[in-house]
This record gives C-alpha cells, structure tokens and sequence, in this order.
C-alpha cells in the first residue's frame, strides 16, 4: 500500500478581497480593478455610499451608480462630454471608480 504525497501549492491572494488565482500575474491584474481596492476609490470602500429602495448600491450625495465604462468602471464622460477611459465600453449603470467625491470611510 502506498501513503499520499504532501506538496504545498502557492496561491496568490488580493489583500482587498478574498480572491485568490494560481498565476501571479492574473492576480496583480485583479488588485488592479478590484472594487474593494481604495486605490480605485469605488463606491464599495466610499463614506457616502447607500442603498436604494430594493437594496442596490447607490450613492448619497449623487455621484453613484450613474453611465459608466463597462470595460474598466470609470467616468465615461467629463462634464465637457470628452471620453475619460478610451476603452469605448458600453455606457451601463454601474458602481463607479475613481469618483472625484470619494472619501474614506472613517
């Protein structure tokens, strides 16, 4: 009869979130666009975040969950109406990153 073989695997974890991805770089590119990154001042780590009438993400002082880049989640426009990204994703309701209003959450 033969005994199991212990081998230790790495695994490469997001320090936002509880992700994990066997390739390091597959995890770098998660860190970058994770929501709960507070580099990408997302709606998910921001002092004025809410929620609506049936429980989805909003914002209180109105910055939220408005037309974003569905590629990467930011802006899509600036005030001018000039594309922010210039990944041309689709326009979509999304939570928004890199929110000129984020703040903290204390």
């Amino acid at each position: 009869m033969s005994a199991p073989i212990a081998y230790v695997t790495t695994r490469h974890r997001c320090p936002h979130c509880r992700k994990s991805y066997s390739a390091k770089g597959t995890a770098v590119r998660h860190v970058e666009r994770c929501w709960r990154n507070p580099e990408r001042r997302a709606c998910l780590t921001c002092a004025h975040r809410s929620y609506g009438e049936y429980g989805e993400p909003d914002c209180n002082i109105g910055e939220g969950a408005w037309p974003c880049c569905s590629e990467c989640g930011s802006s899509r426009r600036d005030e001018e109406g000039r594309d922010l990204c210039g990944h041309h994703g689709t326009d979509a309701r999304h939570l928004q990153v890199l929110c000129p209003k984020w703040e903290g959450k204390p």
